[in-house]
């Protein structure tokens, strides 16, 4: 995890999109190639190779997300850091319904009272993914408290990632070199 964490740390802006939103547009290609013209007989089977084709991309964008909250809660004062077990729960949360639900909504024979209670929850969690992320971000740059008029626009940047990503990972790839400057000069033994 900690050779994934650093990739998405050091990545470009142009690396994340491409594996993240890149991922998504090959994903929704072979999707429309493989879906059947007529009725969907098997909506089990569809539902999982659809689960399957959308994989990378949910992996991708999530597995950025954590990456960023991880380090920025541990670059972040300790009185400003905000609860990271909620954090990681929400990350595992959206994520699994994400690559598990498909299936449940192709299928009519799920009844909507099973869906709704796991899709509020997953949502409630990845606002509380990009709300954690942005105001890490804007505290860990400021050094001090942030308040909402300072990571609104961070929290609404990686809402829209497409755009997002061009203008929030410059700011992680700069607070990451700092932070390894920091740690290698640290590390230094000076002769006597």
């Amino acid at each position: 995890m900690e050779g994934i964490t650093s990739f998405f740390l050091r990545a470009k802006h142009w690396q994340v999109f491409a594996l993240v939103w890149g991922a998504y547009f090959i994903a929704q290609m072979a999707i429309v190639a493989s879906l059947p013209e007529g009725p969907i007989e098997k909506p089990l089977k569809v539902g999982l190779l659809l689960e399957a084709v959308m994989l990378p991309s949910v992996a991708c964008l999530m597995g950025w997300l954590w990456s960023m909250g991880s380090f920025l809660f541990s670059i972040s004062e300790p009185s400003l850091k905000l609860n990271i077990h909620v954090f990681r729960f929400a990350v595992i949360f959206p994520t699994l319904y994400l690559l598990t639900a498909l299936p449940f909504f192709l299928s009519t024979s799920t009844p909507e009272a099973i869906i709704l209670p796991l899709h509020l929850p997953a949502l409630f969690c990845l606002i509380y993914v990009f709300y954690f992320d942005s105001r890490s971000l804007v505290t860990a740059e400021k050094g001090e408290g942030a308040t909402s008029n300072d990571y609104v626009l961070p929290m609404l940047l990686l809402f829209f990632s497409p755009i997002g990503v061009w203008l929030i990972q410059p700011r992680i790839n700069l607070l990451y070199t700092r932070s390894d400057a920091r740690s290698t000069s640290q590390n230094v033994v000076m002769p006597d």
